[in-house]
Formats: structure tokens, sequence, C-alpha cells
């Protein structure tokens, strides 16, 4: 299972990320919700051969992230457990 920790969020978010594809530079917000315990993503498509405006981050749905503890905790109930954990 592949999902977005709660506490990488805490640490580093709020974070900004670049990402240069075949026909655009793509850039992305992400904020954290400390209170609601979600992720607020943003994004903005710059095209390349277009002059750059001022990007307009916009934030889509907000996505709950879970701690570790709370994962185990809801997969116990399920009669499953959390074997190992690794983080990039």
């Amino acid at each position: 299972m592949d999902v977005c920790n709660a506490e990488h969020a805490e640490h580093f978010f709020p974070r900004t990320n670049w990402e240069i594809g075949e026909k655009a530079l793509a850039l992305a917000q992400f904020e954290w919700d400390k209170e609601t315990r979600e992720m607020l993503f943003g994004g903005w498509d710059i095209p390349f051969g277009v002059p750059a405006q001022k990007p307009e981050i916009l934030t889509g749905d907000p996505t709950r992230l879970y701690s570790i503890e709370e994962l185990s905790y809801i997969l116990g109930q399920r009669k499953m457990k959390i074997l190992s954990t690794f983080s990039e």
C-alpha cells in the first residue's frame, strides 16, 4: 500500500515542487492543515513557447492524511497489520 504520510506533511510542508515535462513546466504547491490533518494541493502548468505569466495556484480537493499509528489502528480493526514502512 502506498499512502502519503501525515508525519511527512507535518515536517516538510509547505513545499513547492517544479517538474520539467515534455511540453510544459509544472509547478505544484503542497500545504498542510494541522487542525483537519488534510493535505492541500494546487498546481499550475506553464507551457513551453508561451510567455510565462504569474501562476495562480488553485487549491484542489483536500486529502486526509494518516499517521502510522492511525493506519495501524484502522488496519488492526480489519485483522491486518503493518509489517514494515519506508519513506523517500
